[in-house]
Order: C-alpha cells, then structure tokens, then sequence
C-alpha cells in the first residue's frame, strides 16, 4: 500500500525519541529520489484557481509515474485568497492516479520550511530538505512539521504540560506549560485537532485551548459545577455535566463558543452518550436513578427512564442500535431505544473462584461481593460491550447481539478504565501499575477462558497519585499500535508498542503528576474527503515558504509554494494593544532594610491607561533567584501614576511584575523593571559606597 514506509518512519522516530537511539538510520526514503528524474509540475497562473469542492486556493500540481499531487491552501474560517501570518490555514492534497481517482491510504508527508530565495525550489533542493527532515536533523528543523503528534497531560497542580515526543530540543521536549484556574477533570478534542474543551471544577468553567499556538484563547463560565464533557458526533454542541442546584448539562455552540442552552436532568453526577446521527443526548441522573433523553434540535427533554439505582455509566451499541447504562448497585446492566422504552436488563452473573477438594476435583464457588459495576465502552466494531466490576477485579464482556454477558476476565487489583486499539481492548488498574490487554479478535469464541497479557504502565500503582480524573489515562498512539499511558504516582507518560513486554520507553513530566492523557494528532489525514489529504497549522511570521511533499510509492519529492503576508489590520491592532511599561525609582540608592519607592505608569497604544485600572493592580516582587517574593497592592494611584514603597529585606537583584488580569499581565510576562539592592550600611563609608553604587531601575517591556 502507498506510503506504508513512510508511515513505519515515522514510528521509528516516535521510538527513537522515547528510547534515546539516534535517528540516523533510516529505510529508503527521500535520499533515493535524488536518483529519479524531476516530476512535470504546472505552476499557477494569474488567475486564481478554485475548485468546485472548495478545496482552497490552487498553489501548484506536480505529476509523476501516472500519479498527481495538487497541492491547496485556504485560511480557516474565510474565503479571501491572501494568506496571512498568524491565521489558521487548511493544508491540503488531492492525490489522484492517471484515470482520475482518489489514491487512498497514502498515507503523504510535508513539512513548512523558508524559502532558501525567491526563485522555485529545485528538485535537488526538495530532495535535501526532505531527507533533512525526515532525519530529524537538530541543525534543520522545519517551522512546521504537518507530520507530527503532540502529546497533552491534564496536571494535578491546574496544568497543562504539551510535549512533542518526537522531537527533543536542549534535553526537553516540553512545548508549552500551561496554567489552568484550577486542576481539569475532563476534556476532549475536536474532530479536525484545532481545539480541547477542558472542565474546570474549582472555577466552575470551560478553558478553550487552541492547539494551532498552545494558549487558552477562551474560559466559558458555567452556572454549576462542570465535570464531564462531551461533543456529539457532528461537533455542533459541547455538553457539559453539570452538578449544583440545577444539576443536569450545558449546551455549548462549539464554534461561537456560545451557551444554547441549560437543561436540568436530575440530581446526582452525570454521564453523556449520543445516538450516532445528532438526534438525542442520553444524560445518567446518578441519584435520582434515571437517564434524562434530551432532543438535541430543540435542546428540550424528550423523556425520563428510571433504569435502576446508581447509574454510573453510558454508552451507545452502534450493532444493537441501543443505549446500555451500568449501576454501581445489584440492577446491573440495562438497555433502552431512542423511544425511552426498556428493552432488557442483562443479567449480571456472581463473581467465582475455582478451588480444588481433597482429590484434586476442580468445582467453583460463589466469592466476592455482589457487583458495583463501573465503566463501560463498546470495542470499535461495536457488538461487544466491556464493563468494569472494580469490586470483584473483573471485566464483564457482553454481545449485544444477544443481550448476554457472555466472557468474564479476572484482572488486577480495582480495573477502572477500558481504552482500545485497533486489536487490543487495554484495562488499566488503580491498584495496581500493571495493563491488561484483552484481544479483540477472540471475543466471539464463547467457553473459551479471556486470553490476557500484561505490561508494567510505570512503576508505582497509579492511585499512590493524589488525584483521579474522568478523563482517559490511556489512549491509541496516533498511527500506531502503539498506546500512551499516564501514571501519576510515577509523574511521568509511558509508550507501550503492541507486542512487547515492557513499554517501549517514557517521558517525564516535569514534576507534575498526569492525571489524564490526549494525543492531538497533526499529521495529514483523509479529513476532508478521498484522496484529500488535509491538516491545519500556523504560520506566525510572513514570508515566501516551501511545502516540501513526500510520498513513498510511487516516489514524489515536490517543493510547492506558498506566500504568507503581514496582516495590516492585525498588526495595527496589536500597536493599539501593544502595553508600555514605565517605572522610575525614588532616591539615588536603595539599599536593604530601607523603604524604596518605585513608580509606575501603563500607556496602551498611545493612550495611558486609566487610573482606576491602575489602581487594580499588583506587583509581585522577587528576589533572585526565587529565595522571596511578595505579592503588594500600589501605595497610591494619582495622575495616571502607581506607587509601590516595600523594604527589601536583604540585598541582590530584585524583579518587579506588574500584574493586571485586565490588562493581561500576569507572572509569565516577561519582568517590567529589575531593582539591584545593595547591602544595609553600616558605617558612613559604607554609606557612601552605597550612594556610589546607587541602584538603577531598568525599564522593560512586558
């Protein structure tokens, strides 16, 4: 199959990073095309060329051995044809054969580079910027790689670490921190990769993280206090869970990012289901005992079953056509239509031991407590549904073909979680650091027992963490048989490739401990149609940049171009927004133990800043590097001018933050003014000496 090379490439990066090999050797790749003659490329004319699905602007198409690229760019939410630095843009490729058909599974690769001149890349240069890239070279790195995955962790402490666990820069591959108002509970990323909707208990709201630039660029608040979310299949509406006084779910436009509605269900804590084609939301009522239907086109409720005590769970059986719902309490499993009508209660049979009599007889025997069943998740094809008894340390697998428990499989200590690859349901354990694997492809043979195997997901059991999460702690690799597996006690991610014995290698986490694990997968993909190869990324800076293209079989190596400009509209709206920072101090020494006055004014854009913004903020002073800090309110606010008087206690360098949510300053902008404090006099030529070097006070901007 096309590309398939090219895609076990970029495994073998992803293990190498984990691993710490090198990534020197690599099978025949975008060296070898060096060899080939040059594709026959048609560069664009003057006219802009639009096709009929939209796909985007026409940049170039490049054709060799029977097979065409062409290669599309359109700006994210607009239909201009300019391409601007700092806008979200579509990347995409149409491959088709000499007939006209979409190529599938192709599986192509490309990277942004700069543009080496304003004359057209050559094949030759295509060729080495590839192969540069394809090896991963610390010399020659892309300004974007449309190839890649990164790898997010929801924080005990209320952040976000993102990392890139193919690509390690100065001994890290930490590309971002980011702080939360309070630690996430669950979270969940849009269809196209762009956008994560993380639920914040502490603050009572939605942060909107965008994955194009690493930054919350929105925090919805909510009425209640949200715990699970959820986006339906279309991605039109993110549901929220909430719990509260109006306890039930907020509707969310997931694009304007507006609240449509919010719909009380029942009391207790909730879980979301959807059926597959947007028509109804199921909602668990955990204490009331019912699961509220709600018709998702006039965001009203439909109806209310009772199912049993303590629904915990809920998940829809695309085979069945049916919704399934677990009780933490004796009733169960139950599954109901879209209609609210019960249509069966499974049975759930009593945990069993098997022991031996004095003549070596094998017999069986009722043990364990009766069930308190938890999660459950439908396996990919969607008959056989997995459900967790964390009680009596077993997974229940029931086909929904016939409304039956029909395996059971003994696990480790308190199962809590099922996630699954393509071949492998995975269930991790609180008690326990060991993941169990299940294999998809037996789960018809029933009297057979479950075949397990097992690897090490980390060191430590994961609740030796101080948190649990919603969210997932295991989710698939993307493009792999392959799973990422956070451990909090271990304060660290592991990979675990398919087929080995232990995980293939880690990653830390800078100190914090992973409750939860996303991968948000930025390599092409079929998302926009067949043949369409399609991803979406962000040029921060103008220029004329490479599309350097890459498919494997038949061989194509192209450099496509692409012109990206400086937006006048956004660079006059942040000269508006641009912050000036002005501070000046009083007296000609500041020396330890002694009052030191520092003033400071704001000017946004051209304009100061209103004294009673001024007024609002605080300064947050620092003695290198981190031995003390005090967080202090302006002296007095006159003219468009703050004061702050404070005594350093000791001499050094000090750093003054002025901190305005308002004016969006916070500790990670960068210092506005440095203070060197001299030592407490103790003579008068001490005090002389302390006037010669007298402190000055550097501006800096925020």
């Amino acid at each position: 199959m096309i590309g398939r090379r090219r895609y076990a490439l970029i495994l073998f990066l992803t293990l190498a990073a984990f691993t710490g090999c090198g990534g020197s050797s690599t099978p025949r790749t975008a060296s070898d095309a060096s060899e080939a003659p040059s594709a026959e490329t048609r560069p664009v004319t003057d006219e802009t060329v639009t096709t009929p699905r939209s796909l985007g602007t026409l940049q170039q198409t490049v054709e060799r051995d029977g097979i065409e690229v062409a290669f599309f760019a359109d700006p994210v939410g607009d239909s201009a044809n300019e391409f601007y630095a700092g806008d979200d843009l579509h990347f995409r490729f149409r491959i088709t054969d000499a007939t006209g058909t979409a190529v599938r599974n192709a599986y192509p690769a490309a990277w942004v580079d700069r543009a080496e001149s304003n004359e057209a890349t050559t094949h030759e240069m295509a060729v080495r910027k590839a192969e540069s890239f394809i090896r991963h070279s610390l010399l020659s790195q892309p300004e974007l790689n449309l190839n890649s995955y990164f790898v997010m962790s929801l924080n005990d402490d209320g952040t976000v670490t993102i990392v890139d666990p193919l690509f390690t820069f100065g001994g890290t591959k930490l590309l971002a921190m980011l702080q939360l108002d309070g630690p996430g509970e669950d979270w969940v990323l849009t269809s196209d990769q762009s956008r994560v909707f993380v639920s914040i208990p502490a603050s009572r709201s939605i942060a909107v993280i965008s994955t194009a630039d690493w930054k919350i660029v929105e925090t919805i608040p909510v009425k209640q206090t949200p715990g699970r979310v959820a986006l339906q299949p279309d991605g039109h509406y993110l549901w929220v869970a909430t719990n509260g006084v109006d306890s039930g779910v907020t509707v969310i436009e997931a694009e304007s990012l507006d609240i449509a509605a919010e719909i009380p269900t029942g009391s207790g804590t909730h879980e979301l289901a959807f059926d597959p084609d947007d028509r109804h939301a199921f909602v668990t009522n955990s204490e009331s005992g019912t699961v509220t239907i709600v018709d998702v086109a006039s965001l009203k409720i439909k109806s209310v079953i009772e199912t049993g005590r303590r629904p915990v769970s809920i998940a829809w059986g695309k085979r069945a056509n049916q919704v399934y719902v677990t009780h933490a309490s004796s009733d169960g499993i139950a599954s109901f239509n879209v209609r609210g009508r019960i249509t069966q209660r499974i049975a759930v049979p009593p945990p069993k031991t098997n022991i031996s009599n004095d003549q070596g007889v094998l017999s069986t025997e009722v043990q364990g407590q009766g069930p308190a069943l938890g999660e459950i998740r439908f396996e990919p094809k969607g008959r056989f549904a997995f459900v967790v008894d964390s009680q009596n340390d077993r997974i229940l697998i029931v086909d929904s073909s016939i409304a039956q428990v029909v395996r059971e499989a003994p696990v480790q200590l308190h199962p809590h979680q099922i996630a699954f690859s393509d071949e492998l349901a995975y269930v991790r354990h609180l008690g326990s650091e060991i993941v169990q694997m299940i294999p998809l492809k037996d789960l018809g043979e029933r009297g057979h027992a479950v075949s397990l195997v097992e690897f090490p997901g980390g060191q430590k059991r994961p609740n030796e963490g101080l948190l649990s999460s919603l969210a997932p702690a295991i989710v698939q690799a993307p493009g792999a048989n392959a799973v990422l597996v956070a451990n909090p006690a271990d304060r660290a991610v592991y990979f675990y490739k398919e087929g080995m014995a232990a995980p293939m290698g880690s990653f830390t986490n800078y100190d914090q401990e992973p409750r939860a694990v996303l991968a948000v997968d930025r390599s092409l993909k079929e998302r926009f149609g067949e043949g369409v190869y399609e991803t979406t990324a962000r040029l921060s800076q103008p220029g004329r940049y490479d599309v350097v293209f890459l498919l494997d079989t038949p061989r194509v190596v192209h450099a496509f171009s692409i012109d990206v400009h400086e937006n006048p509209q956004r660079v006059a709206a942040i000269k508006r927004e641009r912050l000036e920072i002005r501070t000046s101090v009083n007296g000609d020494s500041v020396v330890a133990g002694k009052p030191v006055h520092v003033a400071f004014s704001v000017e946004r854009g051209d304009q100061p800043v209103a004294s009673e913004v001024l007024g609002r903020c605080n300064v947050r002073v620092m003695l290198a590097p981190g031995v003390w800090h005090s967080k202090l309110k302006l002296n007095s606010v006159k003219g468009g001018e703050g004061t702050l008087t404070f005594i350093p206690p000791r001499q050094g360098t000090y750093y003054l933050y002025l901190q305005s949510p308002e004016l969006g300053l916070s500790d990670g902008r960068q210092h506005s003014a440095v203070l060197q404090v001299a030592a407490a006099p103790s003579s008068a030529t001490a005090d002389t000496t302390a006037a010669n070097d007298s402190t000055q006070l550097r501006d800096s901007e925020p």
